[in-house]
């Protein structure tokens, strides 16, 4: 998985090795402000993969433009079934 640019100005790009492989899909994409521990942004991914062709794509990306400048987390949250533990990346919005 990858998470790029970062810092970001208008949108983040989520990359997945493999969007076939259900295990390795996040459910949620959540975006925390640092400051505030607000979600600012929420993303089911099960919605997108059924509007998106995401086993050509292998990539969301997440428009940040609409957001205040700063630092946030970015959680990436797995099904219980997965062998996967939720991720937390941090990024910057310039």
């Amino acid at each position: 998985m990858a998470i790029y640019p970062n810092p970001a100005t208008d949108v983040i790009a989520v990359e997945f090795e493999s969007a076939e492989d259900e295990p390795t899909f996040p459910e949620n994409i959540l975006l925390i402000s640092e400051g505030s521990g607000m979600t600012m942004k929420k993303v089911d991914t099960n919605i997108s993969k059924s509007t998106t062709d995401l086993s050509r794509k292998q990539k969301f990306d997440l428009n940040v433009s609409d957001l205040p400048r700063g630092t946030y987390f970015l959680h990436l949250l797995y099904p219980s079934k997965s062998n996967k533990k939720s991720e937390k990346v941090q990024v910057v919005l310039k």
